[in-house]
């Protein structure tokens, strides 16, 4: 039995949802072309307005500021909110303007609490990879405190093969001193940078560790390879020699 119109939106939506770094695009085109490579008269059309929704939906998914709208970046005017934009701004120059890397940030305010959102991607389908970055953290300035926060990375490698990799982590939070601003994005600095140390720790151990304990100890013949080409060439002389003698 086909999909109902609903059904099939409701798959072009979970696909495009789950769409790696920077492959929203790819993945809509090749949406479109199996929609319209079979009887497209029975298949719901992807409008326009189906797909900004779609496309606005995982900018927020993946915690892209660019997908803010003025009335969601409705900031009030005080010297708390221009001082934190103003290090969260220093900040993302000297650790996110890296050749090949697009990055955003905001700082938004919402019932007396600052959230601050970083986003940064690299983008390379050409050399197969690409990744994202993205974290966000409330700031409390009325109780001096980073209350919280979580750090998103998602990369994707397809040369010869196909991986993902997502890791979300979730951070407690802690007291700041004064200027609250200053050391709240101190602390995000060095929350980033732990983050960071332990992906790279986890890729250093992936091949002695993670992906040796994939492997067979022994394959389903039970015998170890022997890489000797020696004994392998003896052997194919036998055989050679039993096949001449029959």
């Amino acid at each position: 039995m086909s999909p109902t119109d609903d059904q099939t939106l409701r798959i072009c939506r979970h696909l495009l949802l789950s769409s790696p770094p920077g492959q929203f695009d790819l993945i809509l085109s090749d949406l479109r072309n199996v929609l319209t490579g079979t009887d497209s008269s029975a298949l719901p059309s992807l409008t326009p307005a189906w797909i900004n929704t779609v496309r606005s939906e995982y900018q927020k998914r993946v915690h892209d500021p660019r997908a803010a709208t003025a009335s969601d970046d409705a900031i009030p005017n005080n010297e708390f909110h221009a001082s934190l934009k103003s290090a969260v701004e220093k900040y993302v120059r000297s650790n996110y303007s890296h050749r090949g890397v697009v990055s955003a940030h905001a700082v938004t305010a919402e019932n007396g609490k600052y959230t601050v959102t970083i986003f940064s991607e690299r983008i390379s389908l050409a050399n197969f990879n690409a990744g994202s970055w993205s974290s966000r953290w409330i700031v409390d300035p009325i109780n001096g405190s980073v209350s919280g926060g979580a750090v998103d990375v998602r990369a994707h490698c397809f040369e010869n093969g196909n991986v993902q990799l997502r890791s979300l982590k979730e951070v407690a939070g802690v007291k700041v001193t004064d200027p609250v601003a200053a050391n709240a994005v101190k602390k995000i600095k060095e929350w980033e940078e732990g983050v960071m140390a332990e992906l790279e720790e986890m890729y250093e151990g992936v091949g002695d560790g993670m992906l040796k304990s994939f492997r067979r100890v022994l394959p389903l013949a039970k015998v170890k390879m022997d890489w000797d080409v020696n004994v392998h060439r003896f052997v194919k002389t036998l055989n050679e020699t039993s096949e001449s003698m029959k």
